[in-house]
This record gives C-alpha cells, structure tokens and sequence, in this order.
C-alpha cells in the first residue's frame, strides 16, 4: 500500500529526483545530448505501483536497514528493498545487477548505490537462485544494495530508488556483436524513480 506523505514530503521528493537524475547522468551516460535526453527522462511512481522496467515488472514497496553482527567478521549494513516481480515474457529471466543492472539507489542523493556482491536478489524468498518464471505471476521479490564497509546511517533515512528499464537487442557496432539479442540498458528510455521511508530494524547476529 502506498505510504502518505505529507506536502513537505513531497517536495523533498521531487529534490531527491531530480539531483539522482544528475548523479545518473554523469554515471551511466556519456556526451551531452545523451545527459540532457537522460535528464528529462524521469517517471515518477509511488511505493506499490508496477514498474515495467521492459525485462521484468516490479512493484518496491518498503526498505529496511540493519546492521548485522558476525562473530568471523565485521559488522555490516544490509539495505533491504521489497516487493514484487512478475515475467511477462516466454523465458525465464533474473534480475539484472551491477554498473548495468535494473536498480540504483541513494540516501544523500549524490552517492549510488548498486547491486554488487554474491547474491543482491531474493525471488520467492530464495537467494540461491534469483530466477522468475515466465508466469506472469507476481512472487515476493527484495534487492540488496551495497552501502560500503565505511557506511554510517544518515539522521534522514529517506530514500530514493531508481529503476532503469531493458530491451532486447543485439548490440552489435562496427561488425563486433555476438549476433543474438541479450537483455541490457535501454539507454533512450526514461527511467523511474520513488521515494521510500526506510525501517530501521535493530541489529542481528548472524
């Protein structure tokens, strides 16, 4: 269920955006055309609304952060943000991560946060195999962004999401190309942004 927010909320919002559009601009694109194409190009959605991001929909919902404590290792950070996903397609796909993937995050609106590390996607509940199957049934989904080993929670836990949509193509310039479609960034389309209050959970051990 969508959160309500209040009018300062909402344009606290609407800041956020428009600085990760920046911040997006300078990470992902390169040349001015594309910076200003990619500038202009944002859809807002609110928590629970469907995201066709081209390879999956997605709905994200609610956002947790929770330090994690380990006897072997040194505490860490885990940013949790749930939801949905649902394959619309004939094949059975994943989530796709890292500098390339579906999503970016930020809390202070200049710093990003990816989708490194082992295993950044949880489909049905299961780490170990992130796959969605081509159902078109939506099943409990959550992605983990990497805050970083030196990360320390901010007094203003709101947080923005970005969602970057797909298509499927073959990227073949000047001859060099593998010949067959693959799923990567649509770099022409609009991407999508939302703003979620994040829960923050006491620590665990794990």
């Amino acid at each position: 269920m969508p959160l309500t927010r209040p009018t300062g909320r909402r344009r606290w919002l609407v800041a956020g955006i428009g600085v990760v559009v920046l911040a997006l601009a300078g990470w992902l694109v390169f040349g001015l055309g594309a910076f200003e194409a990619r500038a202009d190009g944002i859809v807002e959605r609110e928590p629970g609304q469907e995201i066709d991001a081209g390879n999956l929909v997605f709905t994200l919902d609610h956002a947790t952060l929770q330090q994690v404590l380990a006897s072997y290792a040194d505490p860490e950070w885990e940013l949790l943000v749930t939801g949905t996903v649902r394959n619309p397609h004939d094949r059975t796909l994943e989530p796709m991560r890292g500098d390339q993937g579906n999503f970016f995050a930020t809390f202070d609106r200049t710093t990003l946060l990816s989708t490194h590390g082992t295993w950044p996607f949880a489909v049905g509940g299961s780490t170990q195999r992130p796959f969605v199957l081509p159902d078109d049934r939506p099943v409990a989904f959550s992605v983990r962004f990497e805050v970083g080993e030196e990360f320390t929670p901010p007094d203003d836990l709101s947080l923005v999401v970005a969602v970057l949509p797909m298509e499927f193509t073959d990227n073949r310039v000047y001859g060099l190309g593998s010949g067959t479609p693959v799923w990567n960034r649509d770099s022409a389309a609009p991407f999508y942004a939302l703003g979620i209050d994040v829960e923050l959970l006491p620590p665990v051990t794990r």
